[in-house]
């Protein structure tokens, strides 16, 4: 089965800008580690097949295509913060997937979904995954956060553009690392990042304990 958001190293469409003076102020780039550290994991030996769960964003995907054999981006949040249709669309995938992901990018979605919605996200992308698969999440550790999930644009392989579609904060959840690993149940946090920007940047890897038989 081939969903409509599953792609061959075949371009997105391109996203059209919003003027310079909208968007300017809502634009700001902070280094990431947790980028960094997860594309220096990543095996040299064959090509690398990506799960992107945030929208389709030409900047990341021609990142991701010059290690990527296969690049899946699903939008897990699309235009409501209900995961429901990526967790059915990732369920529906599973049984007929013949490989697994070295790389999981799920961005800032935890902070936007309760406990119980993230769990359910984590359990339907974990048996996609290799047991060596590294997953990059972002948590804000401030007390706010902007409203709506910031869409993430990859400048270099160590910064990301963080781009929001509003200037309204709301109350972020600080989730701790042992909520983060509890909902990441399958993952383990190899890495955390404490970032100046008031978010944490955490690297989780697939648990050798749950090698799955597809490559």
């Amino acid at each position: 089965m081939k969903l409509p958001w599953s792609s061959r190293i075949r371009p997105p469409a391109p996203i059209p800008e919003s003027p310079a003076e909208e968007v300017g102020p809502l634009l700001e780039t902070h280094s990431s580690p947790g980028l960094e550290e997860i594309v220096t994991a990543l095996p040299r030996s064959e090509p690398i097949r990506a799960l992107d769960l945030g929208p389709a964003v030409p900047e990341n995907f021609a990142f991701l295509a010059g290690a990527a054999g296969r690049i899946q981006i699903l939008d897990a949040l699309r235009d409501t913060l209900d995961p429901g249709f990526a967790i059915r669309s990732l369920k529906k995938l599973a049984p007929e997937l013949e490989y697994t992901f070295h790389l999981v990018l799920m961005w800032d979605y935890l902070n936007y979904l309760t406990p119980d919605q993230s769990s359910n996200l984590v359990e339907a992308i974990t048996p996609l995954c290799r047991p060596d698969a590294r997953c990059l999440a972002i948590v804000y550790s401030a007390e706010t956060m902007p409203a709506r999930p910031v869409k993430y644009r990859v400048a270099d392989r160590g910064n990301l553009i963080y781009e929001r579609s509003t200037t309204d904060l709301i109350g972020a959840p600080q989730l701790t690392p042992a909520a983060v690993e509890a909902v990441l149940d399958g993952f383990s946090i190899e890495h955390a990042f404490v970032l100046r920007n008031g978010v944490r940047e955490y690297v989780a890897v697939r648990d050798a304990a749950s090698k799955m038989n597809r490559g």
